[in-house]
């Protein structure tokens, strides 16, 4: 993975640019241009708008960015607080997933039918218990799985339980092949 290049320092910029601050000012450049948070390593390759180099739009850019910064009561090892922006597009995907994340009070068809209401039901205790019993075994797995001891029973002694292959499962009616779904 490339490092990003790091802009100037912003007091460097600032000596440098000092004559522009009104040109800086006029172009209107927000916290977010062409729509999306930019960093200086991205920022650099577009081109800028009318009038300004990219130094002077990335000026501006952090002009617009320092308006909207939070303080945290953290501190990096020189001493300098911690800071973090919230424009209008992060504002916006949080209002999204806010909506679309929140829980929906919903019924498939199959619990609202009488007729096929309690298959439903039987299907969905038989899955929570099959599901239940592989969680519990990789429980044990993967307690004994970071330990030296031997295991105890014949159970996790036996091979066909190892993570890495597929578990045999044998019932009275049919044999099952399924893998462990914690590894």
């Amino acid at each position: 993975m490339k490092i990003p290049v790091a802009p100037k320092p912003l007091h460097e910029l600032l000596l440098q640019e000092a004559d522009n601050f009104s040109k800086i000012l006029d172009a209107s450049v927000g916290p977010t241009p062409t729509g999306k948070y930019l960093h200086w390593d991205n920022l650099r390759h577009r081109s800028a708008p009318e009038g300004l180099t990219g130094e002077q739009w990335w000026l501006g850019v952090k002009f617009a960015r320092h308006g909207q910064q939070r303080v945290l009561p953290l501190n990096d090892r020189y001493g300098k607080p911690f800071t973090f922006n919230m424009p209008p597009l992060v504002t916006e995907h949080l209002h999204e997933i806010d909506s679309r994340g929140s829980g929906r009070i919903a019924m498939p068809s199959e619990v609202s039918n009488p007729e096929t209401k309690q298959r439903f039901l039987v299907h969905s205790l038989i899955e929570e218990a099959i599901t239940s019993s592989q969680l519990q075994e990789c429980r044990y797995l993967v307690k004994d799985f970071g330990t030296s001891q031997s295991p105890k029973s014949t159970r996790q002694r036996d091979s066909r339980y190892c993570p890495d292959r597929p578990a045999l499962i044998t019932t009275p009616s049919r044999t099952l092949q399924q893998s462990c779904s914690c590894a």
